[in-house]
């Protein structure tokens, strides 16, 4: 079944208006990544900073609002659901068993870099966490 020319014209319209969005929120990022301080966050912390924009950046791109909060309080992120609601992540960039405190982000999603190497028995910790009751 062919789609009609007015489907095809907002479904072009609809594509447009999302990949603008996209390149919007990665300039956006590029422009708060120029003006962070590189010693904030020491000799090893500046990297969770960065992992924050690029969070923010890519969450926005893929049409889930993400602000990035940057005042060094229990949230790192707050993206708003299509249902309105309002949801904080927690970042945890290159840490090691033992330094997440998993309790303090209670009610929070904490995303942790794949590519760490401790990733695996950081999500069995967070998970052990979980099933303890201790939400």
């Amino acid at each position: 079944m062919a789609k009609d020319s007015k489907t095809v014209k907002t479904s072009t319209v609809k594509a447009v208006a999302d990949n603008a969005t996209a390149i919007e929120s990665m300039g956006k990022m590029g422009d708060n990544l120029s003006n962070l301080n590189a010693m904030r966050g020491g000799e090893k912390g500046f990297k969770g900073f960065v992992a924050e924009e690029m969070q923010a950046a890519e969450g926005t791109a893929a049409g889930k609002n993400t602000i990035v909060v940057n005042n060094n309080g229990p949230a790192d992120l707050i993206y708003t659901g299509k249902n309105g609601h309002k949801y904080l992540q927690q970042m945890k960039v290159g840490y090691k068993p033992g330094q997440i405190d998993f309790a303090k982000y209670k009610g929070q999603t904490v995303v942790v870099d794949k590519g760490n190497p401790y990733f695996k028995q950081l999500a069995r910790r967070k998970n052990a966490w979980r099933k303890s009751g201790r939400r």
